[in-house]
């Protein structure tokens, strides 16, 4: 039997939750699988999923039920009265759509898209849920408009299936999960591996050309230093700020060390503030902000190290992504960065917020080259046995039965 699974999707840019979607359908066998994505808002991912023969995409109107910004009351009642008045029109859009579609199942890719699940209840179709946020944790920008609590309730309300991505998510279902923990499958987010090239020592002469070529492809100069990467958006919750300043003390002992960062501020209070401490320390020669990359290999080529700051980080993508390509990870103590990376043996941890701590380990590391090629040969065979594609979609699939099976009773 072949199933016809509507994926909602809220954004078609390519972060971490879009990217993850891209990789499920890819891989759901389309012998059994019809998969329909809607995008609330399109983008590359669009073109990406227009490539493979059982995926078709739609398009629809978002329920916003989640803010970015900081909300006062009237702001909150104004939020309110627009998600009202918006429900009825933008849910039944959506459950035309699974009508004349013939859908068998509905399967919200995030926690901030609402109206799947209100749609899906209405058809009486099973709903999975895959939540990817820290949503009861305060953020700077994640703002529930109907409140964490009673948004949780909706979730657990309606939903046959609440997919996690890691313990730290999975855990904000407390009440709910101790009364039915099989309802909160943890699935990981996972990585294609069958295309990896074997790992080059570090001295390898073949691993130094392909550094060299890297760092020319990148526009920077070569040179004998420890280069630093981040990967990621430049923003207040992503903690970028603090890997500038562990930067910045490492410079000031005069330590041969660059700082290569990837991604786009999302922020312009943000992105004036962290300019304005680059001008003032005068290391503008060493942090080379590179934009948003659609290629991350000439910079995993490039690096000696990736560090990931976030104190809320749900799970860190990017760090199995690292591991895979080789690259040894400094990560924040927090969220679900430890669940991946275990100190010492697949990478180093630091407590969030401690700047000299998150220094002093940068400092150690820079001078002991033979820590980083034990750790990223034990952190790829980990990527290898833990976040495998194939063991994602195993999951997934049995995450659909157990919804299909949970909606008949």
């Amino acid at each position: 039997m072949s199933y016809r699974v509507l994926f909602i999707c809220h954004d078609g840019d390519l972060y971490g939750s879009q990217r993850s979607l891209n990789l499920m359908v890819a891989n759901l066998p389309p012998s059994e699988y019809q998969c329909l994505v809607s995008l609330a808002r399109t983008g590359p991912l669009a073109q990406l999923l227009m490539q493979y023969p059982h995926v078709r995409v739609l398009t629809h109107k978002r329920l916003q039920w989640v803010k970015h910004d900081p909300r006062n009351l009237w702001q909150r009642m104004g939020d309110c009265l627009s998600l009202a008045v918006a429900v009825i029109p933008r849910t039944w859009y959506l459950i035309n759509t699974i009508r004349q579609e013939k859908i068998n199942l509905v399967h919200t890719n995030v926690t901030v898209s609402l109206e799947g699940a209100l749609a899906a209840a209405v058809t009486r179709l099973p709903h999975v849920w895959h939540i990817r946020e820290l949503f009861m944790e305060k953020s700077p920008k994640f703002h529930m408009v109907l409140g964490r609590r009673f948004s949780r309730w909706i979730i657990d309300r309606f939903s046959d299936q609440v997919i996690c991505i890691s313990q730290a998510v999975r855990a904000q279902f407390g009440p709910y999960l101790a009364q039915d923990p099989d309802k909160y499958p943890l699935i990981y987010n996972a990585l294609p591996l069958n295309h990896l090239p074997p790992l080059l020592l570090w001295n390898d002469p073949q691993r130094i050309i392909l550094k060299a070529l890297a760092l020319a492809s990148l526009s920077l100069p070569e040179g004998p230093c420890f280069r630093v990467g981040y990967i990621g958006r430049l923003s207040e919750g992503k903690g970028f700020h603090e890997l500038l300043e562990a930067f910045i003390v490492l410079k000031a002992r005069n330590m041969p060390v660059e700082l290569l960062v990837a991604g786009s501020f999302v922020d312009a209070a943000y992105q004036q503030r962290i300019l304005d401490r680059v001008a003032e320390c005068g290391w503008q020669g060493s942090i080379h902000f590179l934009g948003q990359q659609a290629d991350l290999t000439p910079l995993y080529e490039a690096i000696d190290l990736l560090v990931i700051p976030s104190a809320n980080e749900p799970f860190g993508r990017v760090v199995i992504e690292a591991m895979a390509q080789g690259i040894p990870c400094i990560g924040s103590n927090a969220g679900g960065i430890p669940e991946i990376i275990t100190a010492d043996e697949t990478g180093w941890l630091y407590p969030p917020g401690q700047v000299e701590a998150l220094a002093e380990l940068m400092a150690d590391l820079s001078r002991s080259l033979w820590k980083l090629e034990t750790i990223r040969q034990n952190a790829r065979r980990m990527v290898y046995e833990r976040f495998n594609i194939e063991t994602q979609i195993r999951m997934l699939r049995a995450c659909y039965q157990s919804a299909m099976m949970r909606h008949q009773f």
